[in-house]
């Protein structure tokens, strides 16, 4: 009996062995592929991508020179087409200034930093293809959700400024869905980014073209929400 244990272990150690090393040599042509649409960056291929039940043989794990801070994935999606988040993060800090420069029309404040991240996993991927700028702002970025931290060395809007602001922002952007959250400051900038020290939030969201859901305030951390809009047509 320990003896049929023991060879059955070994053949499911077997089979996981094998089935890894196929996923490895197939995904290598993966990155080959990627490697072969970009070639100014350099690719390493990091593995399969692990999962509690066990590794996804249809997600490889990419590490770029050109964008190390990031983890690129390559996916085989439902149609068997291989995917890529490669563009999202190639184009992520252009997507960041478009936001801020766009949002400097609204704020007086002393300094900006602006985050987009996207809303749906799979919004970041598109075809292992060289995507333009443009394209790719037009097919894969939305308006949900946009993050603003703004820093006020001196007074700061308050609710009823802040209202009017975002109330703007969401006029002008009418036609689509909207999340936007804003983080009031009263400091310097100084590249610190933690969230705990903000003394003010900010939250507009239209789900919906032409109806704002709501713009709520709250401290940084506590559930004392302040509803300055709700259900309002724009």
């Amino acid at each position: 009996m320990k003896r049929a244990v023991k060879f059955l272990c070994a053949g499911i150690i077997c089979s996981v062995l094998f089935s890894l090393t196929s996923c490895y040599r197939y995904q290598e042509k993966w990155v080959n592929e990627l490697a072969g649409e970009f070639p100014d960056d350099t690719f390493t291929y990091d593995g399969v991508e692990p999962g509690e039940l066990g590794p996804h043989g249809d997600i490889a794990r990419v590490s770029s020179a050109d964008y190390p801070d990031y983890m690129i994935r390559i996916i085989k999606d439902d149609n068997g087409e291989l995917i890529t988040n490669y563009n999202y993060y190639r184009y992520k800090e252009q997507i960041d200034g478009y936001f801020r420069d766009y949002m400097e029309a609204f704020f007086d404040c002393d300094a900006m930093n602006v985050n987009y991240t996207s809303h749906a996993y799979r919004s970041e991927y598109t075809p292992i293809e060289d995507i333009s700028f443009d394209r790719f702002m037009e097919r894969n970025v939305t308006w949900n959700c946009i993050g603003i931290r703004l820093f006020y060395e001196d007074e700061y809007p308050d609710d009823e400024q802040m209202k009017d602001i975002l109330l703007s922002i969401l006029q002008e952007n009418k036609d689509k869905p909207v999340n936007i959250f804003a983080y009031i400051f009263e400091e310097p900038y100084t590249g610190d980014l933690e969230f705990s020290n903000a003394v003010r939030v900010y939250h507009a969201y239209m789900s919906q073209p032409g109806t704002v859901d709501y713009i709520m305030a709250y401290p940084y951390g506590s559930d004392e929400q302040v509803y300055l809009v709700e259900d309002q047509d724009i």
